[in-house]
């Protein structure tokens, strides 16, 4: 678990620069601003959303060719998602404070 947290953690960083370089070279004032705005607050939203690979093995299941083995499936789909992890949640309202407090004030 701990090896999927911290490819969590460098996904969310490279994605939040990613965001934070757009919006500094100026995609937040320009035409159609509002989409990277909501793009980004949504984006941090999802942090601490939970996900359930239940969906994803039971499509992957049905596209198996018959006599397949169907715990191959479980095998490879990753740990329960630890989307509440106190310091995803702590980093999630920092962001999203700076996000809407920038949004007000441009």
């Amino acid at each position: 678990r701990s090896a999927y947290r911290e490819r969590k953690e460098i996904l969310r960083d490279a994605m939040t620069a990613s965001y934070e370089t757009a919006l500094e070279r100026g995609a937040g004032f320009a035409q159609n601003n509002h989409l990277i705005w909501k793009r980004y607050v949504n984006y941090v939203k999802s942090w601490t959303d939970t996900v359930d690979y239940s969906t994803a093995a039971m499509s992957l299941m049905s596209s198996l060719p018959p006599g397949s083995d169907a715990n191959l499936i479980h095998a490879t789909l990753p740990p329960a998602d630890p989307a509440h992890d106190h310091t995803s949640s702590q980093k999630q309202l920092t962001q999203l404070r700076s996000i809407y407090h920038r949004g007000i004030t441009h």
